[in-house]
């Protein structure tokens, strides 16, 4: 993955690919994890039918989009 993939796993994960691919070849020591789409996220939630107690909880902030 890497910033190609911005709009799929958000912009953290894309750069952490993106270190990844460019950092470790040098030796520079990059933390290995994973990531998850926002669909997969958003798919895991409706599906738990947790939507309904996460979003009381969550501020959207003016001018903000809630697909990101």
């Amino acid at each position: 993955m890497g910033i190609a993939d911005i709009a799929l796993v958000g912009g953290k994960n894309a750069s952490l690919g993106e270190m990844i691919q460019q950092l470790q070849p040098q030796g520079v020591k990059v933390p290995t994890g994973f990531a998850t789409t926002a669909y997969a996220y958003r798919y895991f939630i409706s599906a738990a039918g947790l939507e309904a107690k996460l979003m009381p909880n969550i501020k959207i902030k003016p001018n903000s989009s809630s697909t990101n």
